[in-house]
């Protein structure tokens, strides 16, 4: 075989990565029309739940998120107070304290003070947070495989789903919510950082391997 053919039977690289063969205007064009598509897609079955009334344990959560209960030395036992936004923030950074899931109480107790007792706001910041989560879902696809394609099919398989169908009816699902959103977004910023300099640069500084090396001596203990 000589030498033209030989090359001309390699593919390229472009080819193996499976690159759309076409400019790159027409790309985004074909990007952005899939985004709006999918997206009506995704609200034509998801918009009902805007409807949804606040169920049992949204009304639990929203309780703990307005009051908790502090020992009384005067009288003895524990009393109801009221949480003002200090106290919320306070939990959320000693997260390691005996109060669960701040951050949700926090989201609860955020609405209902800008709100009140409705439950559409609710919803609808939930519906935010869940097409927020879409995004970064699509956006590590992206990045990891280095293929539009591969995350264009991650979203039709993933992205609505008959098993998610509390997420989007259910406000009680919130901390589901929030911790894919926050979980998620910390892994697109590293793998942003992989990619750069930056990831040398905060690997040499002690601080930058705190958490890990608390999540790595949790499960020595644990295990």
């Amino acid at each position: 075989m000589s030498g033209v053919a030989h090359q001309a039977a390699i593919p390229d690289a472009a080819s193996q990565r499976g690159a759309w063969p076409a400019p790159l205007w027409v790309r985004r064009l074909g990007l952005v029309l899939f985004a709006a598509g999918f997206y009506a897609f995704f609200l034509h079955y998801t918009l009902d739940g805007l409807a949804s009334w606040f169920s049992s344990d949204d009304l639990m959560n929203l309780h703990g998120s307005l009051s908790r209960l502090v020992p009384d030395s005067a009288r003895g036992g524990k009393v109801p107070m009221p949480v003002v936004g200090w106290d919320l923030i306070r939990d959320n950074l000693v997260f390691w304290s005996a109060h669960q899931r701040p951050l949700g109480a926090t989201f609860y107790h955020t609405v209902y003070a800008l709100w009140g007792f409705n439950p559409l706001p609710f919803r609808v910041v939930a519906l935010i947070l869940i097409s927020l989560n879409l995004w970064l879902m699509f956006a590590i696809v992206r990045k990891i495989s280095e293929s539009v394609e591969t995350a264009i099919w991650a979203m039709f398989l993933t992205g609505l789903h008959a098993r998610f169908v509390l997420l989007y009816y259910d406000t009680g699902m919130i901390y589901d919510v929030l911790a894919f959103f926050f979980y998620y977004s910390a892994l697109l910023y590293y793998l942003h950082l992989r990619g750069s300099s930056k990831l040398a640069e905060l690997s040499s500084d002690a601080s930058f391997a705190v958490p890990f090396r608390c999540r790595i001596e949790l499960e020595r203990d644990c295990g």
